[in-house]
């Protein structure tokens, strides 16, 4: 659905950032491939959800940058960025439980398309998730875990956006309905979205990632391809506080 989409270039370069007076990023440097996928990953409290909030202009940076097309986004309100092709789907999918799945849609759609094209794009969605044309009358709060992920997940698609921003997507579900979401998500690098996923469960994740900021204690321990980080070893030192075992190890 998302047609002729531009992938964009998001720098974020020395961002710090906090609530309050407690600090919680300090000085990340992230630089995404345009129109690709990157996973962060990184032990609870790393400072994840923060990162992609603050792209998503939910919080303002203490300092540092972020743009996106050479553009400064930072400190923009989230309502200015999602116009600008920013979609964040954040951790639980924030529905309302008793809106239908219809209504969910056009709500969606409604944010940047005239009411002529909502109905078009309502079918756009129905064909392209057949579970969401099947439950259209149905409340939110009487979906699945998987049907509400893939309800959230339909917003990347109904706004054609420039960048993607989900938080932990997979939480809550079975390994099944994860792959599932993932193969969804797979379908907005074939559009040219540029994609940054939050997550914790690093084996449904890592096979859809093209590129991977790993995160501990609000600082940047690695960014790099799956590969390289699998060759250095640094998941397992942020992880579990030591080097990957060798075979030769014990």
């Amino acid at each position: 659905m998302v047609e002729d989409v531009n992938a964009c270039r998001l720098e974020v370069t020395d961002l710090s950032v906090g609530y309050r007076r407690r600090p919680i990023l300090n000085t990340i440097t992230f630089h995404p491939p345009e129109g690709k996928i990157s996973l962060i990953l990184g032990p609870n409290g790393s400072g994840k959800s923060t990162l992609i909030k603050t792209v998503a202009g939910l919080l303002s940076p203490w300092s540092g940058t972020v743009t996106l097309d050479g553009v400064s986004i930072g400190g923009m309100g989230a309502d200015v960025l999602a116009r600008q092709g920013i979609c964040l789907i954040p951790q639980g999918n924030a529905l309302f439980p008793f809106l239908s799945v219809r209504e969910h849609l056009e709500l969606y759609a409604a944010v940047l398309l005239s009411k002529k094209r909502v109905q078009e794009a309502l079918e756009l969605a129905y064909e392209m998730f057949p579970l969401l044309k099947e439950n259209r009358d149905v409340l939110a709060n009487r979906l699945s875990g998987g049907q509400r992920a893939v309800l959230a997940l339909s917003k990347a698609f109904l706004l054609k956006p420039r960048l993607v921003l989900l938080d932990e997507p997979s939480i809550g579900l079975s390994p099944k309905v994860a792959e599932e979401i993932y193969s969804h998500v797979g379908r907005l690098r074939e559009d040219g979205v540029t994609t940054v996923i939050v997550e914790q469960n690093v084996q449904i994740a890592l096979p859809y990632a093209d590129d991977v900021l790993l995160m501990a204690q609000g600082r940047r321990e690695f960014e790099g391809t799956p590969e390289a980080m699998e060759q250095t070893g640094e998941m397992y030192r942020v992880f579990f506080g030591r080097e990957k075992e060798t075979s030769g190890g014990r």
